[in-house]
């Protein structure tokens, strides 16, 4: 499994909140086979799950986007480098990465009756 990473920072967290709901339906779209107004259709040719992560105090935002092979990870990222954010809020993009899943195995114990 590969990776596809994106921070952006300096955003606020309305125009961010607002934005992830924006995403959210197109995700939903997408899946359902439709168009959507912000994310590309081919993205989800490629991906396989979508997290997010905001930090409200800092208004800061990582986007990891998943897939099966490393050829989807540079599809993803050269798709996702020409999507700009709808609101101006969201903040700047920082950096943007590919990298290769190594472990991702859930942990917790089984107890005894």
């Amino acid at each position: 499994m590969y990776v596809r990473t994106a921070r952006f920072e300096g955003g606020r967290i309305d125009d961010i909140l607002a934005e992830l709901n924006d995403i959210q339906a197109d995700i939903e779209a997408l899946n359902l086979g439709e168009s959507s107004d912000h994310l590309p259709k081919d993205l989800s040719d490629h991906l396989r799950r979508m997290e997010t992560f905001i930090d409200r105090r800092r208004g800061s935002v990582e986007l990891l986007l998943y897939c099966d092979s490393e050829a989807d990870a540079l599809e993803i990222d050269r798709i996702m480098s020409g999507v700009s954010p709808q609101r101006p809020g969201w903040g700047t993009r920082v950096w943007a990465d590919v990298y290769e899943v190594l472990i991702d195995e859930p942990i917790g114990r089984t107890r005894a009756a």
